[in-house]
């Protein structure tokens, strides 16, 4: 199966909104074990020591079965929901994807019958894939790149002309000045660029800073689950669907991912 189309640009979010009622659930735990293992060796004694560190961890795992107004059964599982479900409860799943694709994940739970709710914001970060700067990545890369050697060539000028005729620089001296090029010429870059950036904002110059991608989608999709925590609330039997242009600022889908 190939991978769904990430997210790349807000208007291409689409939040779809399943509803019904629960007919069916199973929950079941599931535990992970990592084990880390470390050497090291005496050097008085020659032994070499090892230390394992064993950490665990569980995570809980609910699979509903909901059957919508319609009539249409649809399976949803969760991980680490936070709350409780049972039959005879009224629930909503959140699926976001892309425009460009027919794909949705799941990454929020209602449960209207109790008033709890939870968005995972990690499976919708997971889906945004926006575009990066490069021209700006590939400027900041080759400033890291020349500053160490700009340095390096400033420092070694200043120091040629400040010793005497004929004595050559030891390997202390070296050594010194090849970190110090190194630090200053990639530190500088990076915070040359913060402060230009700051002054800028604060004279106006450059705008506020925009919110991520992510932040953005994450707020279209809370907006949404709000949208239908009104609706259920106010027993309105017009509940989006798929197959339905959903409210306000959320774009509907034609078919949801099975």
């Amino acid at each position: 199966m190939a991978a769904a189309k990430r997210i790349e640009a807000l208007d291409e979010a689409v939040v779809v909104i399943r509803t019904g009622t629960v007919g069916g659930i199973l929950n079941w735990s599931r535990s992970h074990v990592n084990a880390h293992t470390t050497s090291r060796s005496d050097a008085g004694t020659g032994h070499v020591h090892h230390e394992t560190n064993v950490s665990s961890s569980a995570s809980e795992e609910m699979r509903l079965f909901i059957q919508e107004d319609d009539g249409r059964e649809f399976e949803a599982r969760a991980t680490n929901p936070g709350f409780g479900v049972r039959d005879g409860h009224r629930v909503s799943v959140v699926y976001v994807g892309s425009s460009q694709d027919q794909g949705r994940t799941p990454v929020g739970l209602i449960n209207h019958s109790t008033g709890n709710s939870r968005l995972f914001e990690g499976d919708v970060k997971r889906q945004v894939g926006g575009p990066t700067n490069l021209l700006f990545m590939l400027l900041m890369f080759a400033a890291i790149i020349a500053g160490p050697v700009i340095v390096w060539k400033v420092w070694s000028s200043i120091a040629v002309a400040a010793r005497p005729e004929g004595l050559r620089p030891d390997a202390g001296e070296l050594f010194i000045r090849f970190m110090g090029s190194l630090i200053i010429g990639v530190l500088g870059p990076l915070m040359g660029t913060g402060v230009i950036v700051g002054v800028l904002r604060r004279t106006g110059l450059l705008g506020p800073e925009k919110p991520s991608l992510e932040t953005q989608v994450i707020g279209r999709v809370r907006e949404a689950m709000e949208d239908v925590k009104a609706t259920e609330a106010a027993g309105r039997d017009d509940l989006p669907s798929p197959a339905m242009a959903p409210a306000r600022a959320w774009p509907s889908a034609a078919t949801v991912a099975e």
